[in-house]
């Protein structure tokens, strides 16, 4: 098993591999994804900042759709802090017992649910057609809805194969550089409004930012660009990954 570096972007694809039976085992939450609690309390931790940051659309009455919501935890979460929060997961056999979260996409469809927000929590590098996740998000959220997205950002010459994220069978099958992930969203008619950390991003589905938001990416993205120079210069250059093409 190996990974696949796309020359121009920086893209990783992971070799032919089938991880689609992983997600309907019982015990992955268990035994291979073992840190969703804490990224759950990260993520509602966010969550709370951007409600009181001015000119963010967002509050405690907000509805919200976590998709790719595994058990259904971070769904939970969500309700308990005062959020309408629901989910999707199309790999039901691990999800808990809630009438807030589908397993069929036409029914959450057929329901008209407004989110102001969706959630998409560590799913997009389990997908080898990425692109059509960001298509049914899309679907779900009106212009000027938020997506707040968690995945592992793949740094040239920082990470090298003994990277943690390398792990096809944990289901990585596609990993983003910062280039790459940029020009997905870009794609979907998604801007940065926000860049929390390494991995986490707050995007919103819009054809312009107001003058505040664009002062939020600037600010947030200098300060995470800084922090990866000071990490590159002191680093050795990462081992090769044979070339391959962007997603």
């Amino acid at each position: 098993m190996q990974y696949y570096e796309c020359s121009t972007c920086h893209h990783l694809t992971a070799s032919a591999f089938d991880s689609a039976h992983l997600y309907s085992q019982t015990d992955y939450f268990q035994s291979t994804d073992t840190g969703w609690r804490q990224r759950n309390k990260r993520i509602l931790s966010f969550l709370s900042f951007f409600t009181s940051v001015p000119g963010i659309v967002l509050s405690r009455a907000s509805t919200v759709i976590d998709f790719g919501c595994g058990i259904g935890q971070l769904v939970e979460d969500l309700i308990e802090a005062g959020y309408n929060a629901y989910g999707y997961e199309p790999y039901p056999n691990t999800l808990l017992e809630s009438t807030h979260i589908y397993t069929d996409w036409a029914a959450l469809q057929q329901e008209q649910i407004k989110p102001t927000l969706c959630t998409c929590i560590e799913v997009i590098e389990h997908l080898r057609q990425p692109g059509d996740v960001l298509t049914q998000i899309q679907q779900l959220l009106p212009q000027k809805g938020y997506l707040l997205l968690s995945t592992g950002i793949y740094t040239y010459r920082e990470h090298d194969e003994d990277w943690y994220y390398l792990n096809p069978y944990a289901g990585h099958v596609s990993i983003f550089s910062e280039q790459s992930l940029r020009m997905l969203l870009k794609q979907h008619g998604f801007k940065t409004v926000f860049r929390v950390n390494q991995d986490v991003w707050l995007f919103r589905r819009s054809d312009s930012l107001s003058v505040l938001e664009r002062f939020y990416r600037f600010v947030s993205q200098m300060r995470l660009t800084l922090n990866v120079r000071l990490r590159s210069s002191a680093s050795h250059p990462s081992k090769a990954l044979p070339p391959s093409s962007c997603p």
